[in-house]
């Protein structure tokens, strides 16, 4: 379910959000009920869960105000920062992620870059509605917007106990436009991560997390390049499943008036 973290600025309830897929994923999320969360190290971009480097050389710097005397009897000290670094990068293949675009209208730059010309759909939301949606879902689920940064000059912030998760709400700047929240599971592995000898472990891709269509889906828009067949498609789907959810097509390419 829903928890807040103080490492997360989760936006107001109000706000309106979007997702844009693929009619099979929009087909898995209202037949399965369920919302897939790609591991962090699948989404594509490298600095994913990486640190502004200023953060880390302040970090490496600033060991032993950070951590106390009695932790290098635990492990070396001179080891440290190469295990930190270590178990960060290993982080990535335990943090779920659901990225959801925060603006008030649809974005034609999201349809071409998320979905095909013409089979797209985007599942209009709020944060209200998706903290509701994963009531049932047996992990925490964390919400905050992303922050947009420069990696090479980003100057370091106060060091925190959320050391571990907070990049996973950083992104590069020019990623702007996309103006993202993000929805943030940690899998059950992630218990020993925090320990600076933890071995990057390989298999995950993924976690199913638990939702309700109804309570997550306010509006349902078809790509600008759809069919009226492929509404009609989706009107079905939706019924079968007992949604009454208004589908509309999408207004993005409507014709000019000169």
């Amino acid at each position: 379910m829903y928890k807040e973290h103080k490492a997360f600025d989760t936006p107001e309830d109000g706000r309106k959000i979007w997702r844009y897929m693929d009619f099979i994923k929009f087909a898995y999320i209202i037949d399965r009920r369920r919302l897939y969360f790609p591991t962090a190290d699948r989404l594509g971009d490298p600095f994913e869960g990486s640190f502004p480097k200023a953060y880390i050389d302040y970090f490496n710097a600033n060991l032993d105000k950070i951590f106390r005397q009695e932790t290098w009897e635990l492990i070396n000290r001179e080891q440290a920062p190469k295990g930190f670094a270590r178990a960060r990068r290993s982080k990535r293949k335990y943090i779920a992620i659901s990225c959801w675009n925060m603006q008030e209208e649809k974005s034609a730059a999201l349809w071409q870059l998320y979905c095909t010309v013409d089979n797209g759909i985007a599942i209009q939301s709020t944060i209200k509605r998706l903290k509701n949606s994963v009531k049932d879902e047996k992990r925490d689920i964390y919400i905050g917007k992303v922050e947009y940064i420069d990696y090479s000059s980003e100057p370091p912030s106060e060091l925190t106990g959320d050391f571990f998760l907070k990049p996973f709400l950083y992104k590069g700047k020019s990623f702007k436009f996309e103006n993202e929240v993000r929805a943030v599971a940690e899998l059950p592995e992630l218990k020993r991560i925090g320990d600076f000898r933890a071995k990057i472990i390989t298999g995950h891709k993924g976690y199913d997390v638990t939702i309700d269509p109804d309570l997550l889906i306010e509006n349902v828009y078809l790509s600008p390049m759809s069919s009226k067949w492929q509404k009609k498609v989706v009107e079905s789907l939706l019924s079968k499943h007992g949604l009454k959810k208004k589908v509309r097509r999408s207004d993005l390419n409507k014709k000019p008036v000169f």
